[in-house]
């Protein structure tokens, strides 16, 4: 609700036509006061783990009434102004405002004020005020620790195969254009691994470009990421697929490039990305990842010896991976938490996003309460799979996110995948 009293303030500072009289700067006072109330409400109760029936339908109660009051007083302050005949009108309203309008907008006000009255009163009735006592959420207090390229290196990239793709990545000898996939399931490293490489190796070539594709890619704006990466200058947005392949074709004719395509989908995607790439003896390097075993043995013309597949981490490598990122070793482990550490990482089920999700919500933290380890451990164990348990962690990761986080990634979920902005 931080938006809506924000709009409020607004209101407040800079009253448009019509809302500057006594009665409605007054009813906004009052109501910017009592939605900073139930918005107070709303905060204790979104710290609950599990809030109780009654406490989700007030919330969305709140949600729903919030929604409403910013819609109306979006209108009030945001009034068109591209036309000649509301511009005079809006000039003359300055000086003459009809008292009808006045009165409309103070008795709107006054009709929400009602309404967020009520509902400070249901609050009251349904005795919400006794769920502080209940399990609130563990809110972040300090920055999350996000994946760096070492940790991926020590901890993913480990066993031989691993190093053989490595090489052959490296090998300046083979000038033929190689193709090389990495496959896998969701939450593997898959991605995580191809930026490491692509950061690692990137800088021997002369253009390089990292597109993000998905299981229904927008081709065009995939293309004009590829040309404005490998060109370093943004093409025409007026530009169709077929020009914008013409373009990477030609610009990539001569040179040594690395293009690295993550999360390809299906094999008719890979075709017409591969149209994009000249084949040449310049030593250039092509890197898709996908979860799709066919789509993995297309990229590579049916060569399994350029495919990895990613598989989940052992014991021991997650262990690793978990207490490096919690606390920088094992070592440095305190003896009393180590028997329920071991026991949450073993149900991540050797996911490396899980491992470090739930490493990352700990080591946030100030202190290291047991029921939080507990109530992490119990929530992960009663998953019946490692998708759940991904989710879960993901969950216990985005809830121990601060409410303007949430917000905010709640808000770019109105966008589609991959959107630029």
């Amino acid at each position: 609700m931080r938006p809506l009293i924000g709009k409020l303030d607004m209101l407040l500072l800079d009253p448009p036509p019509g809302c500057s009289s006594t009665e409605a700067m007054d009813g906004t006072r009052l109501l910017r006061d009592e939605v900073e109330k139930i918005s107070s409400y709303l905060d204790d109760l979104s710290e609950l783990t599990d809030p109780p029936l009654k406490a989700m339908c007030w919330m969305n109660e709140v949600r729903d009434l919030s929604y409403d009051m910013e819609d109306y007083i979006n209108s009030l302050i945001f009034v068109p102004n591209n036309n000649k005949t509301i511009r005079t009108l809006r000039e003359l309203s300055t000086h003459v405002q009809p008292p009808r309008t006045q009165v409309i907008i103070a008795e709107t006000l006054l009709e929400f004020r009602m309404y967020v009255q009520e509902t400070i009163e249901r609050h009251h009735r349904y005795n919400l005020l006794y769920c502080r006592t209940l399990r609130h959420r563990f809110v972040s207090m300090g920055p999350m620790l996000l994946p760096t390229a070492h940790v991926v290196t020590d901890d993913i990239v480990i066993d031989g195969r691993m190093n053989e793709f490595i090489n052959s990545l490296a090998n300046d000898r083979d000038q033929q254009l190689k193709v090389s996939c990495l496959l896998g399931s969701a939450c593997l490293g898959k991605t995580t691994l191809a930026e490491v490489l692509y950061n690692k190796f990137g800088k021997n070539y002369s253009c390089r470009a990292f597109v993000r594709v998905s299981k229904k890619p927008d081709m065009k704006r995939a293309f004009h990421d590829m040309l404005w990466q490998i060109q370093r200058q943004r093409p025409s947005r007026h530009c169709k697929e077929v020009e914008l392949i013409d373009k990477i074709k030609k610009y990539l004719q001569d040179k040594r490039y690395l293009i690295v395509i993550d999360d390809v989908w299906a094999a008719s995607v890979w075709d017409i990305i591969n149209h994009a790439c000249p084949k040449g003896n310049h030593g250039s390097r092509l890197i898709t990842t996908t979860q799709v075993e066919g789509v993995a043995l297309k990229c590579c013309c049916y060569q399994p010896e350029y495919v990895l597949e990613m598989k989940h981490l052992d014991d021991d490598h997650s262990r690793k991976l978990f207490f490096n990122r919690l606390f920088g070793s094992e070592s440095y482990c305190p003896e009393e938490f180590k028997e329920v550490l071991n026991d949450i990482v073993e149900v991540c089920d050797g996911l490396p996003l899980a491992i470090i999700s739930i490493a990352s919500v700990l080591a946030s933290q100030p202190a290291m309460p047991t029921d939080l380890l507990k109530y992490i451990h119990q929530s992960l164990n009663s998953c019946f799979s490692a998708s759940e348990r991904m989710r879960q962690a993901l969950n216990l990761s985005f809830n121990n996110l601060p409410h303007y986080l949430t917000t905010c990634l709640l808000y770019l979920v109105m966008y589609p995948e991959g959107y630029i902005f």
